[in-house]
């Protein structure tokens, strides 16, 4: 799918001034009222862990409020709507098993959906400036984007050392998570009772008839844009005999969603089949208790970036560029060149706003 967002902004006029067409927000400041309203659906107890969690850094406070800048950031009218990432930063990129390989991906679909495309492209580089980068740094990387989208080209290559061997993450997390086709006691679980579990279990083997299923655990998660929302492991035997563990996700309303009033109901398969091009190995979606779960394999890992050097972390973001890039790709031979002064100048006006959003948050609450 191809896309003309930033041409029907910059290509007006030869003379566009890059701070003519500003995003607009919905209030003079980013207000925890503003937080509460965009996750009205979690209780008060799951929004105040959230929140706490959240302030742990300035990222992961921008990463765990993905329904309220999609609901406070307005772009201008003439961008048009198309399928975005929804949360596209540094921390959502990672590897996953399809069939015949293992790829290097955007890897979270959660909040993926139809918004206006330059909001998808402006949250990464937001992401840049809230993980600590400097202005320069994050315009260097704008204009890299910008040259992918104008000009097609072999993706970035990683250091064999940064490539990840799935099967072996697969053994590792059946040796620390079960024992005897059970999953073992773990601080991170949260214990089902005897009826739900066999209530559970009878709807997965029913809804996962193709596989064999052995045990079924809860999670909530304590941070991220998903926090306070209740999430399954179930281990699983395919007909090779190999094990592994999925793991259920709820589906709730996409982030892009609150940027605007058209609806276009993506199913997650669909989803991952415009985004990915193909399904992951056990990748899918099942109801239980008349609630949407991704399902999809704990066999999965990404690139730690703080363990980075200077180089290697150069070259996994400008891999991550290509991949948002190729996404986004333009319809257009070429590109304004202030493109990327409309991303730099819009990406920092949203950083300001939430980087003293999570200031004044710490400040209040710790």
């Amino acid at each position: 799918m191809k896309y003309i967002w930033l041409s029907l902004v910059l290509l007006a006029c030869r003379d566009f001034n890059y701070k003519d067409q500003p995003v607009v927000f919905s209030s003079e400041s980013l207000e925890l009222s503003q937080l509460q309203k965009t996750y009205s659906f979690l209780s008060k107890e799951d929004f105040d862990l959230k929140l706490k969690s959240s302030l742990d850094r300035p990222l992961l406070f921008f990463r765990s409020f993905t329904n309220t800048y999609y609901a406070d950031t307005k772009v201008p009218k003439q961008v048009p709507l198309a399928l975005c990432l929804g949360d596209a930063h540094p921390e959502n990129f990672g590897f996953i098993l399809f069939k015949e390989r293992t790829d290097y991906v955007f890897n979270d679909l959660d909040e993926a959906g139809v918004c206006p495309i330059a909001l998808d492209a402006l949250r990464y580089f937001t992401s840049l400036r809230m993980m600590g980068l400097s202005q320069r740094q994050t315009s260097r990387y704008t204009r890299y984007y910008i040259s992918k989208l104008s000009k097609p080209s072999s993706a970035p290559r990683l250091p064999s050392n940064l490539l990840e061997n799935l099967e072996k993450k697969r053994k590792k997390n059946l040796s620390k998570y079960t024992e005897d086709s059970r999953f073992k006691a773990h601080e991170d679980f949260d214990l089902l009772s005897q009826q739900e579990k066999a209530d559970l279990l009878a709807t997965i083997k029913n809804k996962l008839s193709h596989l064999k299923v052995f045990d079924i655990i809860s999670i909530k998660k304590e941070s991220g844009g998903s926090a306070g929302l209740v999430r399954y492991w179930v281990l699983i035997e395919d007909q090779n005999k190999v094990r592994d563990i999925l793991e259920l996700k709820p589906r709730v309303t996409a982030a892009t969603s609150f940027s605007t009033d058209e609806l276009a109901d993506y199913s997650v398969v669909q989803l991952a089949k415009e985004i990915w091009g193909e399904l992951p190995l056990h990748f899918g979606e099942v109801e239980l208790n008349e609630n949407k779960y991704q399902v999809r394999s704990r066999s999965k890992d990404d690139i730690n970036l703080t363990k980075l050097n200077d180089q290697e972390f150069d070259i996994v973001l400008k891999l991550q560029l290509w991949l948002m890039a190729k996404h986004h790709r333009l319809e257009l031979e070429s590109v304004p060149e202030q493109a990327s002064r409309w991303l730099d100048y819009n990406a920092e006006l949203i950083f300001k706003r939430y980087n003293q959003a999570y200031s004044d948050l710490k400040s209040q609450f710790n």
